[in-house]
């Protein structure tokens, strides 16, 4: 689990959003690091799925499951997968917010989900990240 910089940035103590990544997806751990480097409004803990596995089966999750889809677990207990999952970063960093605040008030969930969806089963079946 790494706790980043955009963590000890955020005025919010709450308790924070979990974030699990595909830690040896090149392509997602490298936007996993420009995310962490940003200052958020609510504390993210990133925890990536093959070095902290013991989280991973704390929540019940299955390293197939978070290989398929971006998860999040929020600070609520609420899981969130795919551009569900996005947008609670977005609103949780700062720079992004408005945009994950535009996304919701549009409710453009469902079409940028549709988007990630084709992505994200791309990646998994032709392992565009050497999983």
């Amino acid at each position: 689990m790494h706790l980043s910089k955009s963590q000890t940035k955020s005025k919010n103590h709450a308790q924070p959003h979990l974030v699990f990544y595909d830690d040896r997806c090149s392509l997602c751990t490298s936007e996993i690091n420009h995310y962490q480097n940003l200052e958020s409004c609510h504390p993210i803990k990133w925890v990536g799925i093959h070095k902290d596995n013991g989280i991973v089966k704390q929540h019940g999750f299955t390293t197939h499951q978070l290989l398929e889809r971006l998860h999040t677990v929020r600070a609520d207990g609420k899981i969130e997968v795919g551009a569900a999952a996005f947008i609670t970063i977005w609103l949780s960093i700062k720079r992004y917010k408005v945009i994950g605040q535009l996304i919701k008030k549009l409710r453009l969930t469902r079409i940028i989900n549709y988007f990630y969806e084709f992505f994200a089963k791309r990646r998994y079946q032709k392992r565009i990240c050497k999983i």
